[in-house]
Parts: structure tokens; C-alpha cells; sequence
């Protein structure tokens, strides 16, 4: 990914949001794709950030996903 419409990174390179929009790309051999890169500090604030963007659209994580998830980040 390289930087701002097409999903989020952190400083390291793992996706954190985007994840339809980079497959597309990867399907379509398409090279480059824009990303924000949001700088995290540990695991719990990346898995956190990766949470809130399905928490209005998408498939929802059930309540217990969502703990186990958080949970396994701490």
C-alpha cells in the first residue's frame, strides 16, 4: 500500500483497515494502493483501531469475537 483513500497501516505495515480494497487491487494485478499510515503502539490499540471501522458497516463480531480479539491483545 502506499498513502490515504484506499485503507489504514500502521507504521509496520499491517493492515488495519482496507482489507476488500487491497484484495480487489491483488485480484486485478493492479500495483499501488493508497493508504493512511496510523502510527499504534501496541497489539490491543492496532486489533482496537482494526475493530471500529466494522463496528457500522460490514459483518458484525459478535460480542464474544470482540473479547476474545481484545483479549488476546493485552
Amino acid at each position: 500500500m502506499t498513502d490515504s483513500a484506499g485503507g489504514k497501516i500502521n507504521q509496520n505495515n499491517i493492515l488495519i483497515d482496507g482489507f476488500h480494497r487491497l484484495k480487489a487491487h491483488q485480484l486485478l494485478d493492479v500495483e499501488g494502493i493508497e493508504a493512511e499510515v496510523v502510527e499504534t503502539k501496541s497489539e490491543f490499540e492496532l486489533k482496537k483501531l482494526s475493530y471500529q471501522p466494522n463496528s457500522n458497516h460490514g459483518l458484525q463480531l459478535s460480542n464474544e469475537e470482540k473479547i476474545i480479539g481484545i483479549a488476546g491483545a493485552e
